[in-house]
């Protein structure tokens, strides 16, 4: 089974980075341990590497786990069947084992047989149901796997299972590299070798294949804000205001009295201190409130922004001393000292946060999201193990790429990552996580070189492959051997001895061999293809929206919806090339209008690839709304659209930002009747929006929660029961929208 861990790290969670640092290519292979599998030196004038097993930390499993961990490797278990007359009476004995697998699989589908998760693989419970028992022909399981129609119509009759579409894809079994495709023919993979081998596979050793897969061992790791750093600061800030109110008010009782006659510093001077000081906080909780709402800036901005609480408190103790010394008044300076550990405190745990490494990194990226949200999450899926043979996927590699380190290490291996917010929905207490964007560095570079002609190479589960090639291998070196001992041969053995060399040499090209290996060990090269599950986007896409039902789910939130193109993509990142052209067509398609269309009527958008503006096609699906309503036919939910809140409707007072609304403007190339806008800030007081704005040439309006202007529509998905309490499927039926989703 796979290992068991947490699969989402939200930066609550005591701090620490995994290591994901790589490894060489012969020290992977130094760690795994598949004895016998030396080929010859003298004949093959090479040494293979010895695969050993990998290293596992020790853990507490279930009966699942310790059947698929304790199957023999491919190699050993097909060396054995070889010597074997009767190999058949070992599988015998694993019957009972066996049932249970099939039956854990059965009874708890998307579950890899035990481990409860967020994801779950159809392709490991189609397997385990499988009715073999002794392993079979390679050729057989890849007749098997490569019968489509047949993999369409898998299913489950577990309660709550009977609409989710359990088939299993061939992305899943191309990631697994149980079986390679070129359209509908078998190229390679682990049982292409097997077969080329002779070799016969049981389906333990294709399970724990999957559960080695790097699918199903992603994990998330949230970036957000854990201390409520702004309410926090208005308190503190409401605090000292409140001292200074105090401290104004006894002074002006004391103005004009004797006490204060010849005294150094006036009554009048300190009056007009205290002021400066009360209009220095405003300042300061005006920033961290913009920095909060508006920018989501990183934490050190953060830290940096409320740093100065710490002088007004100096200059309040100051200004306390001095009015007791020249003039007798004794204010009660001992709450500016709670005032100053409440301030340390916050800066202690906003330390501790920023040790952490996980506050949001993209939040002031404003063309990128829309204004207003409640609170803003970054979360970012990965792979966080070592990458076979050192091949880990660096941040950057191959062109840009985001979140580049967690507490100074290389944070390897990003699939993609989501930034998002929580809003309020219309009509109710409903709260919903609206999607800004989601974004594949890896991927976009991959596709990139795939589609100019280059080779992607799958380095996982390769060690099952290697080590059958290379027991094929030394069984053919064994076979020339007996000819190369011979002093004279014949025509026909001459002939026999170049027929085996023939395979022999075809057979170890084919194979990742040492010298290859070497050669794939360390960074990417300008021909290499950094390889991770979920290639293509409609496929990551179609996680994307299945993370955010299972996140909304388990934060205990009613919807997830999709920022409309013609609110955020092509509004803000217009990039026209002319009248009635707005935004990149691949947005249009992949996150599609409020509607969920992925085009309005008479709208054009540039498409990179036809390097043209062309007509965005309003009678289109878009991906992510297409992949919400077909999970709402699985989990007896509603994908329709909803009405989200511009900002927080428990702060009415609201300071807005209007977008241009001239002729040519893409506001009204998008059919707005109006100047669209979005909420800059908002606040629960008058008086609050009031000093925000002063100075500035600014307005507040005042929006209640019943106001329709508070609300914009987006398309949405309802949050089921079923979504909390189940796994969902990793890997999306094969089909729907084809197009190149990486050209902008």
């Amino acid at each position: 089974m796979a290992d068991k861990y947490e699969p989402y790290e939200k930066p609550s969670a005591v701090p620490g980075a995994l290591a994901v640092g790589g490894i060489g290519a012969l020290a992977y292979l130094a760690r795994k341990r598949i004895p016998g599998l030396k080929i010859l030196e003298k004949i093959a004038k090479q040494k293979t590497p010895v695969v050993s097993e990998a290293r596992i930390t020790p853990q507490v499993v279930d009966k699942v786990t310790e059947v698929t961990k304790i199957a023999k490797t491919p190699t050993t278990q097909a060396k054995e069947l070889i010597v074997q007359s009767h190999p058949q009476r070992k599988f015998a004995d694993l019957k009972g084992q066996l049932d249970l697998v099939a039956t854990k699989a059965k009874v708890a589908p998307l579950t890899q047989g035990s481990n409860q998760g967020r994801f779950g693989s159809s392709l490991y419970d189609f397997i385990a149901q499988h009715p073999a028992y002794k392993p079979l022909d390679a050729k057989v399981w890849i007749k098997e796997l490569s019968n489509f129609n047949r993999l369409a119509n898998f299913k489950s009759g577990q309660a709550g299972f009977q609409k989710v579409r359990m088939n299993v894809t061939k992305a899943e079994l191309e990631d697994a590299n149980i079986l390679r495709f070129e359209g509908e023919k078998v190229t390679g993979g682990f049982l292409t070798t097997a077969q080329e081998s002779g070799l016969k596979v049981s389906k333990l050793d294709l399970l724990k294949m999957i559960n080695n897969s790097p699918a199903v061992n992603l994990r998330v790791k949230r970036f957000e804000y854990v201390t409520p750093m702004v309410e926090e600061s208005q308190i503190l800030a409401k605090d000292l205001t409140r001292y200074i109110n105090d401290a104004e008010a006894v002074v002006n009782n004391y103005k004009g009295t004797v006490e204060s006659v010849g005294a150094g510093n006036k009554l009048l001077d300190y009056g007009r201190d205290l002021s400066a000081v009360k209009s220095e906080l405003r300042e300061v909780t005006n920033k961290i409130n913009q920095y909060y709402y508006n920018k989501n800036a990183p934490m050190s901005s953060m830290v940096e922004a409320i740093k100065p609480f710490e002088g007004k408190i100096k200059n309040l103790e100051n200004l306390s001393k001095g009015l007791a010394d020249d003039h007798k008044i004794h204010l009660d300076i001992n709450k500016l000292r709670e005032f100053r550990s409440h301030h340390t405190n916050l800066l202690r745990k906003l330390g501790r946060e920023k040790t952490m490494d996980q506050s949001p990194r993209y939040g002031d990226h404003e063309t990128y999201k829309v204004l207003g949200d409640e609170k803003y999450i970054e979360d970012v899926i990965y792979y966080p193990k070592t990458i076979p043979y050192g091949r880990n996927v660096k941040p950057g590699d191959l062109g840009g790429g985001h979140f580049e380190t967690i507490k100074g290490a290389s944070f390897d291996n990003q699939v993609y990552h989501a930034r998002y917010g929580r809003r309020a929905v219309e009509g109710g207490r409903d709260k919903a996580y609206v999607v800004h964007e989601g974004q594949s560095d890896v991927q976009q570079k991959a596709w990139e070189k795939v589609s100019g002609g280059s080779v992607r190479t799958n380095p996982f589960n390769t060690e099952q492959e290697y080590a059958q090639a290379n027991l094929a291998l030394k069984e053919l070196l064994g076979q020339m051997s007996i000819y190369a001992r011979k002093g004279f041969l014949s025509e026909k053995e001459i002939s026999e001895y170049w027929k085996l060399k023939q395979k022999y040499d075809e057979l170890r090209k084919n194979t990742l061999n040492a010298s290859t290996l070497l050669k794939k060990a360390s960074k990417y090269g300008e021909d290499d293809v950094p390889f991770l599950p979920f290639l293509t986007r409609d496929i990551w896409g179609d996680h994307l929206i299945k993370h955010m039902a299972k996140t909304a789910a388990d934060d205990g939130l009613q919807w997830i919806a999709i920022n409309p193109v013609e609110r955020l993509h092509a509004l803000k990142r217009a990039d026209s090339t002319g009248r009635a052209t707005v935004g990149k067509l691949g947005d249009w398609e992949f996150y599609g209008t409020a509607k969920g269309t992925a085009g309005m009527r008479g709208v054009k958008a540039y498409s990179d690839a036809q390097n043209k503006a062309v007509l965005t096609n309003p009678k289109q699906t878009a991906v992510l709304p297409e992949r919400m309503k077909k999970l709402a036919l699985q989990y007896d939910s509603i994908a329709q659209p909803i009405k989200v809140a511009k900002s927080d409707p428990d702060k009415p007072y609201k300071i807005l930002k209007k977008f241009e609304f001239g002729t040519d403007s893409p506001a009204r190339v998008l059919k707005y009747t109006r100047a669209p806008s979005e909420h800059e800030m908002a606040f629960k007081s008058r008086l609050d929006a009031a000093e925000y704005i002063a100075g500035r040439e600014k307005t507040f309006i005042k929006m209640e929660a019943n106001d329709p202007r508070l609300y914009y529509e987006a398309f949405g998905l309802k949050i089921t029961p079923q979504m909390l309490q189940q796994p969902f499927k990793l890997y999306k039926k094969e089909g729907g929208l084809v197009v190149n989703m990486f050209k902008w």
